[in-house]
């Protein structure tokens, strides 16, 4: 756990330790994960608490058993907000939320539930797009399967026989819908085993792709879950919820409850509970500076981060690139959903391109005819690579990697000879207040740290003969 990414900046407070000693204050574990069982009972024995680690409801872009960095965790020192077993510090926050809700939170609570809604954020942001022809006319009921062994669900109260319960009640409460099932990739793949049964699926639609879940809530009616993360998304848009397990988000009077904890049961309204879980209870720290920041600044960011996967997304296949670019550009280019491989020839990155439904990148000053006429019908995107304008400090031909790069869609920036994409963004205008704001701070920001293109230092007495 301790080599979670920016653990301190998540942890101010504590001083992190890998081994007990006799003046530990608390221990820390990864929820109540197995591998932190002895974590726990160390904590009993001594009459320390234990704080159970998890990832926040907004985490990253890609899942972090793909080494995803995340932006937000949660750190709870009664229990953990999955866990309805017992009272979490959570559930505490969101009973007691008359006594901490300000009108100032409340905004901050219903702006954040607003730009969620209208980015399509969620947690972990992987998924494509919803297949529109999967979709019949009339009411439609999305009904959410979980992975056998997700811990939400024995310790949301409860078991495999819950997900039939589920979709038997969807089968008599909505005989004229189309009931979508929503099945988790992995059990596709035959990696995982899903918790509704093959047989029981007969007369549904099946949904087991890695979709994004707000074109996926865009389209249903109303959602049915045992314990799913997707039933807080479904609030989150006003749409009717259905638990059948008792997830941190059921008992306070937004969702139609099978399960019942025997301590919620306050009217809660669902500012209230973004503003526990998303404000007062999650921790965040910004990937990218690696410091801690609100709330509002980390889905900035997430929204940011899930944008360029999605311009990312699909095979890479690079070609006419020195050894010496390779792993910058690399770094460059990562993203989840787009991986990133080099080809010897112009007719190998086609190839595969087009078999792989991706793009062809290439390094612009590198390619001449035999480019042109390797591509000259490919279908799909083919990015021209040229360092950027804040690009390192020293050269490339001294191979200083890049930080910088643009990519072009229609020819590079440096040639007059034929449009750029930069010369059709400038041309086009139209630019936000807020773009051109960010633009002036940025230009501001340029001029005032003295920065160039390659930053090298100025030659002793370069300046000595100017008047």
């Amino acid at each position: 756990m301790r080599r979670l990414p920016n653990l301190a900046a998540f942890l101010p407070e504590y001083d992190l330790r890998a081994l007990p000693g006799r003046d530990v204050e608390a221990v820390l574990g990864w929820g109540m994960k197995p591998t932190a069982a002895h974590g726990r009972r160390w904590a009993e024995k001594h009459g320390v608490p234990y704080v159970a680690l998890e990832d926040g409801l907004l985490r990253s872009v890609g899942l972090g058993e793909a080494g995803a960095t995340s932006l937000s965790v949660v750190a709870d020192d009664l229990g953990i907000y999955y866990d309805a077993t017992r009272p979490s510090r959570l559930e505490q926050l969101i009973a007691g939320a008359p006594g901490w809700m300000s009108p100032d939170l409340r905004i901050r609570a219903r702006a954040l539930i607003d730009r969620i809604v209208d980015s399509g954020v969620s947690k972990t942001n992987m998924g494509g797009p919803l297949d529109a022809g999967l979709l019949k006319p009339g009411r439609r009921i999305l009904i959410v399967d979980q992975t056998h062994g997700d811990a939400s669900i024995g310790f949301g109260l409860a078991n495999a026989q819950s997900f039939i319960h589920m979709l038997d009640a969807a089968r008599r409460d909505e005989p004229g819908a189309q009931l979508i099932v929503k099945r988790h990739p992995a059990v596709a793949a035959g990696r995982k085993q899903g918790c509704i049964p093959a047989e029981r699926l007969g007369d549904v639609t099946l949904i087991d792709t890695d979709i994004r879940p707000a074109d996926l809530l865009a389209n249903v009616d109303a959602v049915y879950t045992v314990t799913s993360g997707l039933g807080w998304e479904a609030l989150l848009r006003g749409l009717p919820v259905r638990c059948f397990g008792a997830p941190f988000y059921s008992g306070w009077g937004l969702t139609t409850d099978a399960v019942d904890t025997g301590r919620r049961g306050q009217l809660r309204d669902i500012e209230s509970i973004a503003a526990a879980a998303l404000i007062r209870y999650a921790r965040y720290v910004d990937p990218v500076t690696g410091r801690a920041c609100e709330a509002e600044q980390a889905l900035e960011r997430l929204i940011a981060l899930r944008d360029r996967a999605d311009r990312l997304a699909g095979l890479n296949a690079c070609v006419a690139f020195a050894p010496a670019k390779r792993p910058p550009v690399r770094r460059l280019l990562n993203s989840p959903r787009g991986p990133v491989r080099y080809f010897a020839s112009a007719a190998r990155a086609r190839t595969a391109a087009e078999a792989e439904g991706g793009r062809i990148v290439c390094w612009a000053s590198r390619t001449g005819a035999d480019f042109e006429q390797a591509t000259d019908s490919f279908a799909g995107p083919i990015l021209r690579m040229e360092d950027g304008f804040i690009r390192s400090r020293g050269l490339g031909s001294d191979f200083v990697g890049a930080l910088s790069v643009t990519l072009d869609d229609l020819g590079v920036y440096y040639d007059a000879t034929r449009p750029s994409r930069l010369e059709a963004l400038i041309e086009q205008g139209g630019f936000s207040p807020a773009l051109l704001a960010r633009a002036a701070r940025l230009r501001q920001r340029i001029v005032s740290a003295g920065l160039s293109k390659y930053n090298l230092p100025a030659p002793s007495g370069a300046f000595d003969a100017w008047p």
